[in-house]
């Protein structure tokens, strides 16, 4: 569905793991499922950093800077 990318509009639902993580990587630039083309630097590096540390607050601060990036 997805593999062209031709098409004005999409909507998705999220199930089951509900980790940050789990769902901001499905925009990542880099993933090859990155279905909705979203290319954004700022927003991949704070999802990079986030991924990196085990600081849970600075992953929060992360992921609420990456939602405003997107």
């Amino acid at each position: 569905m997805y593999t062209n990318r031709k098409y004005e509009a999409s909507l998705a639902g999220l199930a089951g793991k509900m980790e940050p993580d789990a769902i901001f990587k499905k925009i990542y630039f880099y993933l090859c499922k990155n279905f909705t083309n979203f290319n954004n630097a700022r927003y991949d590096m704070l999802i990079e950093e986030a991924k990196r540390t085990s600081n849970e607050a600075k992953q929060i601060e992360n992921y609420k800077e990456a939602q405003k990036n997107f």
